[in-house]
Formats: structure tokens, sequence, C-alpha cells
């Protein structure tokens, strides 16, 4: 123990001796050291941090119309994302730091606008963990310039969300004032539908219906059945009458009329006198002579006469002869009651169809009521 104590006082010494002989150099070093670092800590210039904060809250207008999922909301497109780191994202964005340049006139040492790398690379925007909250902070030499930076990037910040929630809000209002009048219609063409089923199903006493229904579809079968044997009677009565006249409805009708024509029956009447005095002149004289040319003449301008005022009485150009051109007083009244006796055919059986119609219609009701009543 005693010889090792003795060895290390030994090596001190030398120690001692050595530095004893080189204090000189060592000192200048140590003096050296010392005054770079007092030179730059002298040189470093003082920097200042402002912070804010931001609170975020759930938007929500988009509700307002049912698009929940589309606009307006702050979540992440994944269960992984997240949305407050988006927004710092947007914060940091190429937008907001040009626009804080230009509201704060911001220049560098050459006083030329800042460049927004340079003041990217002072801000720092981090969300608070666990909270809704962002912070956001700006380290700058000057700190009225650092406190500026950080306000005017969360007011940059702040209108351009306004800006977005009232493009949001202007969105959804439109998307209502599209969608109000197609709800409206809707509900209107549903109202009206519902009157009218109540309307045209008449379902408030189907019962009672059903009842009415039975004793009406019955009377209808009997004014059919009566309208029928109506109809084979004026049918049977009109085949009578043509069979007498040999002439068809269309044809009576046509003589009936020419008959009780002034002008057909004066240029007849002149037709026929002419030929009168003709005959009794070819007992006198021969073909050729002029007095039977000129009485020739004449009753081809009557014919001529006669055939106009018939195609006038019955609107077209239709030919009747002379012969049919008058009718007896007998043959007139069979004619005026086939006539008649047509028109209370046509009559007939247009009522006919009407009942008949009218009938198949109660029928179908009455078919449908079980339905309507098991709807009721």
């Amino acid at each position: 123990m005693e010889a090792l104590e003795y060895s290390e006082e030994i090596d001190f010494q030398k120690y001692w001796l050595v530095l004893k002989r080189r204090w000189l150099p060592a000192t200048g070093v140590v003096a050296m050291t010392v005054a770079l670092s007092a030179l730059a800590v002298s040189r470093q210039k003082d920097s200042y941090k402002a912070e804010g904060k931001l609170l975020f809250k759930e938007d929500n207008s988009s509700s307002l119309t049912g698009l929940e999922n589309e606009i307006g909301e702050l979540k992440g497109l994944t269960n992984t994302s997240d949305p407050l780191a988006t927004q710092a994202e947007i914060i940091r964005s190429r937008p907001i730091a040009p626009k804080t340049i230009e509201i704060l006139q911001l220049k560098d040492e050459e006083g030329n606008p800042l460049d927004p790398k340079t003041l990217w690379a002072g801000l720092e925007v981090k969300p608070v963990t666990g909270t809704d909250v962002m912070g956001i902070s700006y380290v700058s030499e000057d700190p009225e310039e650092a406190a500026k930076v950080a306000n005017n990037i969360m007011e940059v910040y702040i209108k351009n969300d306004i800006q977005t929630n009232r493009q949001k809000a202007v969105a959804a209002r439109e998307f209502i004032d599209q969608q109000l009048p197609q709800v409206e219609a809707n509900v209107s063409k549903s109202e009206e539908a519902l009157r009218r089923f109540k309307e045209e199903n008449r379902v408030v006493a189907l019962q009672e219906e059903a009842s009415a229904s039975v004793s009406i579809i019955s009377s209808l079968d009997n004014q059919i059945a009566q309208a029928q044997a109506r109809l084979a009677d004026v049918t049977a009565r009109s085949t009578q009458l043509r069979n007498q006249l040999q002439l068809n409805s269309q044809q009576a009708v046509a003589l009936s009329s020419l008959s009780h024509s002034p002008a057909v029956q004066q240029a007849l009447t002149q037709l026929q006198e002419v030929q009168a005095e003709l005959a009794v002149e070819r007992t006198r004289y021969k073909e050729g002579y002029p007095t039977i040319e000129n009485l020739k003449r004449k009753e081809a301008a009557l014919e001529t006469l006669v055939q106009k005022q018939v195609a006038q009485v019955l609107g077209g150009k239709q030919q009747v002869p002379t012969e049919n051109l008058q009718i007896g007083e007998l043959k007139e009244e069979l004619a005026a009651a086939l006539v008649d006796s047509q028109v209370e055919r046509s009559g007939l059986g247009d009522h006919l169809k009407e009942l008949q119609k009218t009938r198949t219609a109660y029928k179908t009701r009455s078919n449908a009521l079980p339905r309507l009543e098991q709807k009721q």
C-alpha cells in the first residue's frame, strides 16, 4: 500500500512539472477559446416567439341539406387521417403565406418582398394533442413582427374559412331552393293522387255502393233489352219501306229534298212544257225544221239547268234522271217515313251503345269493390 501511494505522488509531480514548463501555450489556448465563445455570444441576436391558438368546431350547416358527408364537415376521408393535421397543412399552404406578406408588407434585407420560404422557416403550426386546438407560433428577431405575423396568419386563415363556410351556406341554400319546389310538387302530387283515389273509387260507403250497383245494373239490363227490341222493330220497318220504294234511305232523302226544292221543280216544269210542245210540233213538222230544232235546243238547255239545280240541292255532281225528280204523294209519304225510321234507328243505336257502355262501367266498378274494401 505504501509503495503504490508513493508512485501516484511521483506521477502528479511529473504532471505539475510539465504544466509549469508549458503554462504559457496552455493559457493562450484557453484564453482564445473563451474569447471566441464570448465573441459568438455577443454577435448572436435575440429572437422572439409569438404564439396563438385556434379552436376548431364542427360545421353543421351542411346537415340542413342532408349532405353531411359531402360538404362542410371537419372529418377525415379515412379512419387514419387527422382533420387537425389537414388544417395545419392548409395554414402552411402557399396562399396563406403570400397573403400575409402582402398585408404586412414584409421585406428582406434588400428591400424586396419576403420569400414565402423564409416566412415558413419561422412558422410552426402544430395541433395540441388531445384537443381541437391548433397552436400557431412565429419566431422573428423583431417581437412586433413576430406578433403581427402570427396574428395575421390566423386572421387570413379565419377569413378564408369564413368565405369557405359562406360558399357552403350558399350552396346549401341553392340546393334547398332547387329541391324545395320538387318536394312541394311531390307533396302536392301525393295529395292530389289521394284525393283523386277517393273521388274516383268513392271509398266512403262500399257496402251501400255494392247494393246500389246491383240495382243499377239490373235496371240497365232492362233498358238495354227494351232498346234492342225497339231497334229491331225500327229496322224491320225501314227494310219494308226500302223494299216498297226500291230506294235506300240516302236516295229517299235526296228525292224528298228535290221534290221540295222550288228551283228544281220550276226548271223541271219548264222542261216538261218544252218537251210537250216539241211532241206536238213533231206531229206537224219533220226533223230539221227550224221550229223543231229551236225546241230541241230549249230542251237541252233546260235539262242542263235542271241538273245544275239538282247538284246545288244535293251538294255534288250527282246525276238524277228527270223522271225521278217528281214523285207522287204516296211515294213521297213513304220516302218521308223511310227517312224518319232511319233517323230513329240511328238514335236507338247510339242510345243502346251508351246503355251498354254504362253497364260495362258499373260492372267493372262492382267487380273492383271487394279489392277496394280490402285496401280500405
